[in-house]
């Protein structure tokens, strides 16, 4: 990690689309980041710092919320995913194909490395290099990949060693998330000979959960679908699940739509819409439900127990995003419910929810 000392370019209360200012939505600022896209996206704690994934230039950025600058930049080998732990003294970083990594976010410095231990090196069914972070910063999860096998690994954070290894019924997992409490890991994947699904375990024993399934009417939609992003709601209950379909997972392909099921019975409680997927994020309340819409090309605010859009942010079509193969604009609320950051290729913008 290096400081940065050029500030980005911050755009300050654009005129937001129609649709937005309808809802009461506006976008408050714009930081310009990476060539081609910024994905994923991680709030720390405090909701002061930013981090974002710069895939093209192999690195990852943190932006400073109040101020708009760029504080930092990790160097990274390519894919990489990104999570606080809960102090929001390190940040954990995922690399597909070759393990996870701790970085004091106050010195630059790497303070932990977990290796892929099953193979070395990129493997193109090595998933997507997803990483997460236990509440009580305990525990590291991360993806480990072999022979066309992914699995969830678990760490012990104070001695660096796995602690167990999880491995589904899927050709590959690309997206990870602890429950609320930490008593649960949950790992959403699929691919050509699987359906897409969310997988669940107890973290303590590692006993699997309910296999969370992707409900479709479209038979030829249900080989090859994959859930690419998933979320807890924070009191835990319900996991949302954004589904991505396409002839292969290493190809693009069409949103199957957004669900929610029940951690407990596996079923699903609604589709909030079978139009949209890609990425999904809880608010911090658990009132609202944000989902990216078909082809990156807007968000989608929904009232999770009325099941009703709320509100759309309209995003600028950005082909450099559809050819970089993102699966949807990454999204992330700050941890004070306020705003929402948006990927929309190589920049990130916030937006005011209230």
């Amino acid at each position: 990690m290096t400081p940065t000392g050029t500030a980005p370019e911050v755009s300050q209360a654009p005129t937001a689309s129609p649709s937005a200012a309808a809802t009461g939505l506006r976008q408050v600022a714009s930081f310009a980041g990476a060539t081609l896209h910024v994905d994923p996206l991680a709030f720390s704690p405090d909701g002061r710092t930013l981090a974002g994934n710069e895939g093209s230039e192999k690195r990852v950025r943190l932006w400073d919320v109040e101020t708009g600058k760029a504080t930092a930049t990790i160097t990274a080998p390519g894919n990489v995913s990104v999570g606080f732990t809960p102090d929001g003294q390190a940040l954990a970083t995922g690399y597909a194909g070759y393990g996870a990594q701790l970085w004091d976010v106050g010195t630059g410095t790497s303070t932990a490395t977990f290796p892929n231990p099953v193979t070395t090196g990129t493997n193109p069914l090595g998933g997507s290099g997803a990483v997460a972070v236990s509440p009580d910063g305990k525990t590291l999860a991360s993806i480990g990949n072999g022979g066309g096998v992914t699995s969830v690994l678990l760490w012990d954070v104070a001695t660096g060693k796995n602690i167990t290894k999880l491995t589904p019924r899927s050709s590959v997992l690309l997206c990870l998330a602890f429950s609320p409490d930490g008593k649960t890991i949950a790992a959403g994947g699929g691919g050509v000979t699987n359906q897409g699904s969310v997988y669940t375990w107890q973290v303590a024993t590692g006993t699997p959960g309910p296999t969370l399934r992707l409900a479709t009417t479209d038979p030829v939609k249900v080989i090859g679908n994959k859930v690419s992003s998933l979320a807890f709601s924070p009191d835990g209950k319900t996991i949302a699940g954004a589904g991505f379909a396409g002839p292969s997972y290493l190809q693009n392909g069409a949103y199957t739509g957004t669900q929610i099921w029940d951690v407990t019975t596996g079923t699903v409680v609604s589709t909030v819409t079978d139009t949209g997927g890609g990425s999904v994020a809880f608010s911090p309340d658990g009132a609202t439900l944000a989902t990216t819409l078909t082809g990156g090309t807007g968000v989608e605010l929904w009232d999770v127990t009325a099941g009703k859009a709320t509100g759309t942010i309209t995003l600028s079509a950005n082909s450099a995003m559809t050819a970089a193969g993102t699966s949807g604009a990454p999204l992330a609320f700050n941890p004070d419910g306020k705003t929402l950051a948006v990927g929309v290729g190589g920049t990130v913008q916030l937006w005011a929810l209230r």
